[in-house]
């Protein structure tokens, strides 16, 4: 029999943990008719389950006839892209073979190649279209990264909210990505964007999916989800290596357990970290949480400069500061990968 958990990133895995109150908070914001907001960013740790949410959104949308959901590749060029998937969209043909629609000199209804003109002035006649047939198309970033060509397709998003086009837009991406593209200058109104930061998954689901596949006792299935600390990858992770263990227990899968975190996550994380950032997490190194006050000694630390790389650290998924006054690692043996990468 097949391994029912899977290491691999963005696929809806078999043995999937939904977070119904976040999926089911932005779903129900876009289907409004007077929507508040149309745009949403989902962020955290990277194996956190970014992509596999947005995936679960755009899925359920794309049963609805509708809307149009189109993915677009943050590296690529977006509103090229846009136009493209545009044309390929049944129910646009459709509409498009009714009507006299001849835009910069092309029959849209007979040609898909890219006008020879304004891309964003093509994709507008192509939303007024989208508009008409009272549809809505949702645009969906996995990954964002800070680059011209998000910054160039979000101020054509601008542009079609202005002119009242039922578009609406779902990314994903970490926080220094997200961070740096809503603080550039151009960017205004992603700074008024809901954002969702995912924590960790459901610890008593994490149980009840280990005791149910992998055929162990509650207790252990417990022990098994506490040592996930409820973080994304490590769920499928432990579930993956104990199922293919044969000694079936934590103590032989451990070592496996550490390498594929370390390969596979933490060593891409620890790239990004500052000095500081570093410093602060070593400190953080322990099997209890840290009162925040103990942090400030005024050599590494003072009251100003904790607060700052404290919630950095926080919007990056990196610490726990859900306890008043403390702070604790979030991810599962991160406190092990440090000790090792300072030695």
């Amino acid at each position: 029999m097949n391994n029912p958990f899977t290491l691999s990133f963005g696929k809806i895995p078999n043995n999937y943990i939904r977070r119904p109150a976040v999926s089911y908070e932005i779903v129900n914001s876009f289907l409004g008719d007077n929507p508040s907001f149309n745009s949403h960013i989902i962020t955290g740790v990277r194996g956190s389950g970014k992509t596999v949410l947005l995936t679960e959104i755009s899925g359920s949308l794309k049963e609805n006839e509708n809307w149009i959901v189109a993915d677009l590749n943050p590296e690529q060029d977006m509103l090229l892209s846009l136009y493209s998937k545009l044309m390929e969209e049944k129910p646009l043909k459709t509409s498009l073979k009714k009507v006299s629609l001849n835009l910069l000199g092309m029959d849209l209804s007979l040609e898909r190649s890219v006008p020879d003109k304004d891309i964003e002035t093509a994709i507008e006649e192509l939303l007024k279209v989208v508009k008409k047939n009272g549809q809505k198309l949702l645009i969906t970033i996995d990954e964002v990264a800070n680059n011209k060509e998000i910054k160039r397709f979000c101020s054509s998003f601008q542009i079609f909210l202005r002119h009242d086009y039922p578009v609406f837009l779902l990314m994903t991406g970490l926080y220094e990505n997200i961070n740096a593209v809503i603080n550039s200058k151009t960017m205004t109104f992603l700074l008024r964007t809901p954002k969702t930061v995912l924590g960790p998954l459901d610890l008593a689901s994490i149980t009840e999916t280990y005791e149910k596949t992998l055929s162990v006792e509650k207790e252990e299935a417990l022990k098994l989800a506490r040592l996930s600390k409820g973080y994304a990858f490590a769920f499928q992770t432990i579930g993956y290596l104990y199922y293919k263990s044969e000694t079936k227990s934590i103590d032989a899968i451990i070592s496996e357990f550490d390498y594929y975190l370390r390969e596979f996550v933490y060593r891409k994380i620890n790239e990004d970290l500052s000095v500081k950032d570093r410093l602060l997490l070593s400190k953080l190194s322990c099997d209890t949480p840290v009162k925040t006050k103990d942090l400030i000694d005024n050599e590494d630390f003072n009251e100003k400069s904790l607060s700052v790389y404290r919630n950095r650290l926080k919007e990056k998924g990196l610490i726990d500061v859900s306890q008043h006054g403390m702070m604790s690692l979030s991810l599962p043996r991160f406190d092990v990968f440090l000790k090792n990468y300072e030695q």
